[in-house]
């Protein structure tokens, strides 16, 4: 049986087993899409690997144990040198990774999210392959493709791991948007400040800073542009609250499309024990399901569901509101305070507050953003 035949069953086994590692999801699905016989001289043809690689569909093999390690995805011909593939989700991986399947004498690539220039001994340099992005993978396709390639780029699509290709647009929109951005960071910033003064009053002290004199930079990963509040020392689960901008996912569309959404938002790893309280706890739960039955079609009220987001609560409303303010930073300011303060409120504050101290001991701290080079780790979400 192949694996494009397992495929759907494995996904399912994976989410009832609650396993939910993003590589090994695209691990299946690449190994089951190179399993296709229409598929390999295709590809080979489509990265330029002609006369680098075997143009005959290979044998695959996945989690195969070497003496240097365990691969991802293995490909063999008889007697040809196999080709390993070592998937990662964003960031490359590790010359090291690299290094130590080439000693093994097989020919190896690597696949992820951006590009890089890996050393590698100059011995090996003729077997090595480089790294493949997600994007370009995703670009690979012709009439009548297969449904098991038509499958794998829905699930690219929606993981989220594609960068993608520049258009004219987007770098005139660039120029366009400069003084935005600047604008935005500025008022993001300070609309921290004044959100924080009233988590302080509901009970949840939080922080903006790593220490004295520290200012954090802001984050600009996984479509949101803000700054970050956290209840001090920063915890490993990545629990924080979020204030700045939403620019829209495939899976998440803005309010109003092609505008960017204002936004104040929870955030916490679900499978760690915080994020399981915040769905759990039937005193958090009935507050947060009673503020977000507040939301209106100009205003959204999110109490997300668990298995979908680390974004637990979210409150947004569209930035086209601020085209209509003489302050636009005060605006914004206003709205987020307002915000926060229904948390209040309704007690959502205050039972967070509980829930945090109830889940620190278990969880371990995180280094600080000028540790950690601020931001979420690779794979976060």
């Amino acid at each position: 049986m192949s694996r494009a035949d397992t495929l759907l069953a494995r996904a399912y086994w994976r989410a009832t087993q609650e396993l939910r590692p993003r590589e090994g999801f695209l691990e299946d699905a690449l190994a089951a899409v190179l399993e296709h016989r229409e598929v390999w001289p295709r590809l080979v043809t489509h990265l330029r690997w002609e006369g680098r690689v075997p143009q005959t569909p290979p044998v695959l093999q996945t989690q195969d144990h070497v003496e240097q390690g365990r691969t991802d995805i293995t490909l063999t011909w008889p007697g040809q040198l196999p080709l390993v593939l070592e998937l990662k989700v964003h960031q490359p991986p590790h010359p090291n990774q690299i290094n130590k399947y080439l000693c093994t004498g097989a020919r190896v690539a690597a696949v992820a999210g951006v590009p890089a220039r890996i050393r590698v001994d100059p011995d090996a340099a003729a077997r090595y392959l480089g790294v493949v992005t997600w994007a370009r993978l995703r670009a690979f396709s012709w009439p009548a493709e297969p449904l098991v390639l038509r499958q794998f780029h829905q699930l690219l699509d929606n993981m989220g791991v594609v960068v993608p290709n520049l258009t004219l647009p987007a770098l005139t929109g660039m120029v366009a948007s400069s003084p935005a951005w600047g604008a935005m960071e500025k008022w993001s910033f300070h609309t921290a400040k004044a959100v924080r003064k009233i988590l302080h009053r509901g009970g949840l002290r939080c922080e903006l800073r790593d220490g004295p004199g520290k200012r954090i930079k802001i984050e600009y990963n996984w479509q949101r542009y803000g700054y970050h509040l956290w209840v001090p020392p920063r915890r490993r689960d990545a629990f924080l609250i979020s204030v700045g901008l939403f620019l829209g996912r495939p899976q998440d569309p803005l309010l109003i499309e092609g505008v960017p959404d204002l936004m104040l938002m929870i955030h916490t790893n679900p499978d760690h024990a915080l994020g399981q309280r915040l769905h759990t706890d039937g005193r958090f739960r009935e507050a947060a399901q009673a503020w977000s039955e507040q939301g209106t079609a100009a205003e959204e009220h999110e109490y997300l569901p668990p298995t979908s987001t680390w974004e637990m609560v979210r409150a947004r409303t569209s930035t086209v509101d601020l085209l209509r303010q003489p302050d636009q930073g005060e605006a914004f300011m206003q709205w987020a305070v307002r915000c926060a303060e229904e948390w209040v409120t309704y007690g959502m504050i205050a039972r967070l507050a509980e829930l945090e101290h109830e889940t620190r001991d278990g969880v371990g701290t995180a280094p600080s953003e000028e540790e950690d080079g601020a931001g979420e780790q690779d794979g976060a979400e």
